[in-house]
């Protein structure tokens, strides 16, 4: 029995020893390789934040790139949608303010006509040819009034037109415009009075004795007085200024 217990303890050592050397050879190893896959996940782990971290920024800067792309296009379909009306309201101006001499001179024609017909109808002349000027003075009336209304609705025109273009091109082109429209309401104004008139129809028909002559003699007298009143320095002023303004926005778009 003590022979037995003596091999126990015998063999118990030995299986002690064993196992410590065995811990002494295999348990540094078992560490470092733990060690190791603990490093290694650490690494992986750290290596997976960033590459989060670059995939998160990467999407960030890609969101504001479209973003920035899209405000830019937002912008330029902005300046040729502007550009576009800008071109229409030139077109629309141009023939507006073309419009508007057209009617100063068409009133001034129809106002000179009444004025001198109706002198001629009271001089001092056969009364076969105050009737004919007579009919002439009621013709060239009406047509004068009717060119009044339409220089009048352009002109009102026009007023629209100058609030359009001080949003659009500022206020110089404003200024122009009004400038435009107010020499037209002064060149529509009668040159002359009826006395005035009259005086020089006589003065004519006394020095050729036809009163064809003395109508077209005060015809030219009313025009050189006319023309001066005409708006055209201040329409040419207007071209040369939108033409400028047009060029610009089309070297900007």
């Amino acid at each position: 029995m003590q022979n037995l217990l003596q091999i126990i303890n015998v063999g118990a050592l030995v299986i002690v020893g064993a196992a410590i050397a065995l811990a002494k050879v295999y348990l540094p190893a078992y560490v470092k390789e733990k060690s190791k896959n603990l490093a290694t996940k650490e690494d992986i782990s750290e290596i997976t934040d960033k590459v989060e971290g670059v995939k998160n920024q990467y999407s960030k800067d890609l969101e504001e790139y479209r973003s920035e792309i899209w405000q830019n296009q937002q912008k330029l379909v902005w300046f040729q949608e502007e550009y576009k009306v800008k071109v229409n309201l030139f077109e629309r101006s141009a023939l507006l303010v073309n419009n508007f001499n057209d009617k100063i001179v068409h009133h001034q024609i129809y106002a000179s006509s009444r004025d001198i017909a109706l002198g001629i109808s009271e001089l001092d002349i056969n009364e076969s040819e105050k009737d004919f000027f007579r009919g002439e003075y009621h013709t060239h009336r009406e047509k004068a009034e009717s060119s009044y209304l339409a220089f009048r609705e352009t002109s009102l025109e026009m007023n629209q037109l100058a609030a359009l273009l001080s949003v659009y091109f500022g206020d110089d082109l404003y200024h122009i415009i009004l400038n435009i429209r107010n020499r037209g309401n002064e060149a529509i104004k009668k040159p002359l009075d009826k006395e005035s008139i009259k005086e020089l129809l006589q003065d004519e028909l006394a020095r050729s004795g036809l009163t064809d002559k003395a109508k077209d003699y005060a015809a030219e007298k009313y025009d050189s007085l006319w023309q001066p009143r005409r708006p055209a320095r201040e329409t040419h002023e207007f071209f040369e200024s939108i033409k400028r303004q047009m060029v610009d926005e089309r070297e900007n778009c």
